[in-house]
């Protein structure tokens, strides 16, 4: 096998191993396979998405419960 062929194999690995940490919710060890990805095959454009997903869903879901809490408070008043 060829260094760029393995190269990529590693790349996938890496892109499929961050999908399985980000639905057990461990979303830093996501980030961090996707950029390893990244790194061996730069234009994996499943990684890069993964990686930007995985970089912004904790933050949306802070973001969803603190609007949440604001409405139920809003309505209570």
């Amino acid at each position: 096998m060829s260094v760029a062929a393995e190269c990529a194999e590693r790349a996938v690995f890496y892109g499929n191993r961050a999908a399985c940490y980000a639905r057990l919710g461990e979303h830093q060890n996501a980030v961090a396979d996707c950029s390893a990805a990244l790194a061996l095959r730069p234009g994996y454009v499943k990684a890069l998405l993964r990686q930007d997903s995985y970089e912004t869903l904790p933050r949306l879901r802070t973001r969803l419960s603190c609007s949440r809490l604001r409405c139920c408070c809003a309505a209570q008043r």
